[in-house]
C-alpha cells in the first residue's frame, strides 16, 4: 500500500475508533447517572419527601439534563411515568434498553482485535465481553422483571463506572493519536491524564471482582427460572437429532467464573504494573531532561557572561 494510502487508511481507522470509544463512553455515562440518579431520588423520598412530587420532579430534571426527546425516552425508559415501582425496578426501567444496546456494541471490540486495529488480544477480550453479553441476553432480557431486584442495580453501576473510565481512556487515546502523534516520552498513552490513566488502571481492583459475583448471582438467581420456563431447552427426538439445555449451560458458565476471574485478574493486575510504572518511569525521565537542559542553558549564559 502506497504510503499516502496507508496514513489515509489509518486516520479514517483512529476517527472511527474515536467515535466508537466516544459514543460508548457517553452511552454508559448515561446508564451510570440514570443509576445514581434513581439512587439518590430514592433516599429523598425515603427520607420524607413527598415521592409523588419528588420522583415528578426528578423526571423532569433528568430529561432536561440529558436532552433525551421523548419518543426516544420512551423507547429507552419503559413506563417512564410509573413511579409507584421500588426503585431497584426503577433502575431497570430507566437503564435496561440502553444495557442492552451498549453492552451489545461491545462485540465490536472482538473485531477491532481480530483486524489489529488495537492491541489487544482476541482471547482476553472476547473472555471480557461474552460473559456480560450472556448475562444481558439469556438472563436478564428473558427474565428482567424477574432478576430487577436480584442485584441488577449492583450489576450495572458496576459495569457503568467500569466502562465509562475505560471507553474514556479509549477516547483520548485515540484522539492523541489522531492529531497529537508526536507527544514526547510514550506517544498517544502518555497524552491521557494522569488521574484518568490512574483511574483506568486502578478502579478494576474493586469493581471487576465485584462485578463477577454479580453476574454469577444473576445467573444463580435464573436456573429456577430457566428450569420452571424450558427456556431454551431442546429435547430429542426432534428434527435436528440435537439436544440442548441453557440450565446446564449455566451450570458450566458459573463453573468458569472461577478460573476465568483468576486469569484475567492477574492479567489486569500485570497491565496495572505495566501501564502505571512506565507512565511514572516517563515523568522521572522526563523530569531529568528538563533539569539537564536547565543547567546546559545556565552553563551557556554563564560562559558568555
Amino acid at each position: 500500500m502506497p504510503a499516502g494510502k496507508a496514513l489515509e487508511y489509518n486516520l479514517g481507522r483512529q476517527r472511527y475508533l474515536f467515535v466508537y470509544n466516544l459514543g460508548l463512553c457517553a452511552g454508559w455515562t448515561f446508564i451510570c447517572a440514570s443509576i445514581l440518579f434513581v439512587i439518590g431520588q430514592s433516599a429523598v423520598a425515603a427520607a420524607g419527601a413527598t415521592a409523588d412530587r419528588a420522583w415528578l420532579t426528578a423526571a423532569r430534571t433528568l430529561g432536561q439534563w440529558t436532552l433525551i426527546p421523548p419518543p426516544l425516552r420512551r423507547w429507552l425508559c419503559p413506563e417512564w411515568t410509573d413511579w409507584a415501582d421500588p426503585w431497584e425496578r426503577l433502575a431497570w426501567q430507566v437503564t435496561f434498553r440502553a444495557v442492552q444496546c451498549f453492552q451489545t456494541a461491545a462485540l465490536l471490540e472482538l473485531l477491532h482485535a481480530a483486524l489489529v486495529w488495537v492491541r489487544a488480544s482476541v482471547l482476553v477480550t472476547g473472555m471480557q465481553i461474552a460473559s456480560r453479553v450472556f448475562v444481558v441476553w439469556f438472563m436478564l432480557t428473558p427474565f428482567a422483571r424477574e432478576l430487577s431486584a436480584d442485584g441488577y442495580t449492583t450489576l450495572v453501576l458496576t459495569w457503568s463506572l467500569t466502562e465509562t473510565v475505560r471507553y474514556a481512556y479509549f477516547a483520548v487515546q485515540t484522539y492523541a493519536a489522531m492529531w497529537m502523534p508526536n507527544v514526547r516520552g510514550g506517544g498517544s498513552a502518555a497524552a491521557v491524564p494522569h488521574w484518568l490513566s490512574w483511574l483506568r488502571y486502578s478502579t478494576f481492583v474493586v469493581l471487576y471482582p465485584l462485578g463477577v459475583s454479580c453476574e454469577m448471582w444473576s445467573v444463580w438467581c435464573a436456573l429456577p427460572l430457566i428450569r420452571r420456563s424450558g427456556f431454551l431447552r431442546v429435547r430429542m427426538p426432534n428434527a435436528w437429532n440435537v439436544a440442548f439445555d441453557l440450565e446446564w449451560l449455566c451450570y458450566a458458565v458459573l463453573c468458569g467464573y472461577p478460573p476465568g476471574l483468576w486469569r484475567m485478574y492477574t492479567h489486569m493486575l500485570r497491565q496495572r504494573t505495566r501501564h502505571l510504572g512506565a507512565r511514572r518511569q516517563r515523568e522521572v525521565l522526563n523530569e531529568a531532561a528538563s533539569k539537564t537542559r536547565g543547567a546546559s542553558t545556565e552553563a551557556s549564559k554563564a560562559k558568555r557572561a
